[in-house]
């Protein structure tokens, strides 16, 4: 071998210096899903592997989200090829279920909508505050009506009858005594009380004390009675055969100015008097 020769070596590819890459803005329109490049900062598709500007590896790239208002949005469903409209046995129309999923997700972006901007309405604005408690108020005092109603009593300007029996007139019925008492035949064709108010009544509820307080089983007292009011309209109720007084939930009797109780059934009295009795009648409106 000669030393002052050396073999020759075969020829070597040049080595390049890799491009320095700098991040800069991507240069397409970000998406959501779309994978931004951490070498250069590049948008890519979600489905890409690889930068498409510097050919980094994309394993670790960032991924855009979707913000938070656009997820409010009711999203298009994208049908499969047999569930297009207009194939047999798919529904069409404004029945179907996926319009009824549109909607509803409209509707509670709508509300959201509307909720965020009345609550800071009502939080920026003093008297939508005022006029909010008002209203607030007066719903809570509706509920409770409901929950618990209270009653003012009524009394006629005026009680009549059909028939009577001496010293025991309608007015009897109405005076608030238990030693006094309305009463009349009981096979009368038309047993009848009229009780007339001053002015347009809602009455609510009726309180019957039935038959004669001092001789309940000597007296037929009322079973069936049918109530006819100034406005044409009725209710019917059935009372129960005992002493104590039947509190009765009238229906129907809106601002009238006279009712009318007609017995059409009564309780036999144990002893066959063939009278009956009611000691009192009193009326409520509710408050």
């Amino acid at each position: 071998m000669d030393r002052d020769h050396p073999p020759a070596l075969p020829p070597q590819e040049a080595k390049t210096k890799a491009p320095v890459v700098t991040k800069t803005k991507p240069t397409r329109r970000l998406l959501p899903g779309d994978l931004i490049c951490g070498n250069c900062g590049e948008g890519n598709e979600p489905t890409r592997r690889f930068c498409s500007r510097c050919g980094a590896s994309l394993e670790t790239a960032t991924r855009v989200k979707e913000p938070w208002w656009r997820r409010l949005l009711p999203k298009p469903k994208t049908l499969k090829a047999g569930e297009r409209p207009g194939q047999p046995g798919v529904k069409t129309g404004w029945l179907r279920r996926p319009d009824f999923r549109r909607l509803f997700r409209a509707l509670r972006w709508f509300l959201g909508v509307v909720g965020l901007l009345a609550g800071l309405v009502f939080t920026l604005y003093s008297p939508a505050r005022s006029w909010l408690a008002h209203e607030v108020g007066h719903a809570k005092q509706d509920a409770i009506r409901e929950v618990d109603p209270q009653y003012t009593p009524i009394r006629p300007a005026s009680a009549a009858a059909t028939v009577s029996l001496q010293d025991h007139g309608p007015q009897n019925s109405v005076d608030g005594f238990n030693n006094t008492f309305w009463a009349a035949p009981s096979s009368s064709p038309d047993l009848a009380l009229r009780y007339t108010f001053e002015s347009p009544t809602t009455v609510s509820r009726l309180l019957v004390d039935s038959g004669n307080k001092q001789d309940f089983s000597g007296y037929d007292r009322p079973k069936k009675i049918h109530m006819v009011f100034s406005d044409g309209k009725s209710n019917d109720i059935t009372l129960k055969d005992e002493s104590s007084g039947q509190d009765i939930t009238i229906k129907n009797a809106k601002k009238i100015d006279w009712m009318e109780l007609h017995i059409t059934s009564v309780y036999d009295s144990i002893n066959g008097s063939g009278v009956v009795a009611i000691t009192n009648v009193q009326f409520y409106t509710r408050k």
